[in-house]
């Protein structure tokens, strides 16, 4: 969205440019899209290395610092990156799968646990993958109702349940 807010601006000067495009002129048209573009600099700086739910708990507190501007853009940011999550969570409580190629979820599969130790050991909670706005509480919710559902699947061999795949 940014970039093409950027080309568009682009766009525009190219066509003022014909009309005598002064300093001044320049200056006023890309001020906000310079703000932006320090905010998302910003953004980029302090969230280089992190994924998953500590990406999504650093772009909510970036989001949450008051300032109109930044917050709203923050906000779509947040919204894009919470989209992942949250169908990792929808496979996890209503299929009992997990669904994390890349290692972001909350909840955490040891593949070498024998099934029969399913509920002890198999699934666990990484507390610091889960996002700041989620109560720890809802989070072991979570935890608890995948690992009935996925304890259901491989365990009583029960499918009738299933839903097909969305």
């Amino acid at each position: 969205r940014h970039l093409q807010e950027y080309y568009r601006l682009i766009a525009l000067l190219d066509a003022a440019q014909a009309d005598g495009l002064t300093l001044r002129r320049l200056l006023v048209w890309t001020a906000d899209a310079l703000d932006a573009f320090r905010m998302l600099a910003a953004v980029a700086d302090a969230t280089q290395e992190l994924t998953g739910g500590v990406l999504l708990s650093a772009l909510w507190q970036l989001s949450r610092r008051g300032d109109a501007g930044p917050e709203a853009a923050l906000q779509g940011l947040v919204q894009a990156v919470l989209q992942p999550l949250l169908a990792m969570i929808d496979a996890w409580m209503t299929d009992g799968r997990l669904q994390d190629p890349y290692h972001e979820f909350f909840v955490l599969c040891d593949p070498t646990v024998p099934l029969k130790d399913l509920w002890t050991k198999m699934y666990t909670l990484d507390p610091q993958m889960v996002p700041c706005f989620m109560p720890m509480p809802v989070a072991m919710k979570v935890l608890r109702t995948g690992k009935s559902v996925n304890f259901i699947r491989q365990c009583c061999e029960e499918t009738d349940w299933i839903l097909p795949p969305k």
